[in-house]
């Protein structure tokens, strides 16, 4: 009888300790794995020389869309190296400096750009993009591009149409922060306006934009020269004005900096022009001209006709009601034969 309570006893222990691990299971699987975003690396060991590293990042970024997240872009390197992003030999992203540069986060149009490349890219070209690494010594590092949560930025006003940077004077500094986003975004989103560079130095500029200790574009202007802003130009100013620096979370500003041989009291002025070309307007004046000659030629037709019309008519009426025998003169029926003809001229009148 004592063993068969001891029996009994175990039996209803391993139980417990059944039901136990049953819930312990049962509540693993209500726990919702994290979700893990997939990175873009680029590492390099021992690196000395130019070396092209072949990447994607199209698939990282529409990821990022589809979440309302970042991109965030950071190096790692024990040595200092120079870079250069390009788009099948184009470049879009150059390192400025060799200094250690801030993490980067990049918004909106860098995304959607990347996005893009995968249908946009070159048929021979089986990858996005090419990190050109450059090192005088050997270095070892990595590039890093990741899906962060969405960076709280300061945005700052749109800008104006006309701005005026004034360079090499005295108390100028050579690093500008251009606010210009809302001229870029309008000559962007028309074929009129158009955004003009315009400078009176009487030497000739190189004007560098950039930001975060990188380099998106590059313009050399003739001396008092202007220079009209193309699409592709736009499109890096517009990328750049909405990469962050970690560090400073300004959007809607981009670095501009001035480079001559000689350092001239000038002025770089940016500005939108809303009113159409001197050949859009000409082609629109000489449209509105052909025009009205058509209709006025189209007019004085339809009048000609119309009297060349009547004057048929009335001669036909003339010489029928000549013919006619003195005494239908006033008879009745001269009166509805009258009326007949009356009643036809006016209806051939119609057209």
């Amino acid at each position: 009888m004592k063993s068969f309570k001891i029996s009994l006893l175990l039996i209803s222990l391993l139980l417990l300790i059944s039901i136990h691990a049953s819930t312990d299971d049962n509540n693993s699987e209500v726990i919702p794995s994290q979700v893990l975003f997939s990175r873009s690396i680029i590492k390099f060991s021992n690196l000395t020389g130019t070396i092209p590293f072949a990447f994607n990042i199209s698939e990282l970024a529409s990821t990022a869309m589809e979440h309302s997240m970042d991109v965030k872009f950071s190096m790692i390197s024990d040595q200092p190296i120079n870079f250069t992003v390009q788009d099948f030999g184009e470049t879009i992203i150059k390192r400025k400096t060799i200094e250690r540069i801030d993490d980067v986060i990049l918004k909106g149009p860098w995304l959607d750009f990347f996005a893009s490349i995968i249908k946009t890219r070159h048929p021979e070209q089986n990858y996005d993009l090419t990190m050109v690494i450059m090192s005088d010594i050997e270095a070892t590092g990595s590039m890093v591009f990741e899906i962060v949560e969405a960076f709280h930025t300061t945005k700052h006003d749109m800008g104006f149409d006309n701005t005026i940077v004034r360079w090499g004077e005295s108390g100028s500094s050579e690093n500008k922060e251009l606010g210009i986003e809302g001229a870029i975004t309008a000559a962007l989103n028309s074929p009129y306006p158009k955004l003009h560079i315009v400078t009176d130095s009487p030497v000739p500029l190189e004007l560098q934009f950039g930001k975060c200790g990188l380099i998106g574009l590059k313009i050399n202007m003739e001396k008092e020269g202007t220079l009209v802003l193309d699409q592709q130009r736009l499109s890096s100013l517009h990328r750049f004005n909405h990469m962050v620096c970690k560090s400073n979370p300004d959007e809607n500003l981009v670095d501009l900096s001035i480079a001559s041989d000689h350092h001239p009291g000038a002025i770089v002025q940016f500005d939108l022009q809303r009113t159409s070309s001197i050949n859009g307007q000409l082609l629109l004046t000489v449209t509105c001209a052909v025009l009205s000659l058509f209709i006025v030629a189209a007019f004085a037709t339809w009048v000609a006709r119309r009297k060349w019309l009547r004057y048929k008519l009335r001669k036909h009426y003339v010489k029928v009601v000549r013919r006619l025998p003195a005494p239908f003169d006033t008879s009745q029926e001269l009166r509805e034969y009258r009326e007949v003809v009356d009643r036809n001229f006016e209806d051939n009148l119609q057209f």
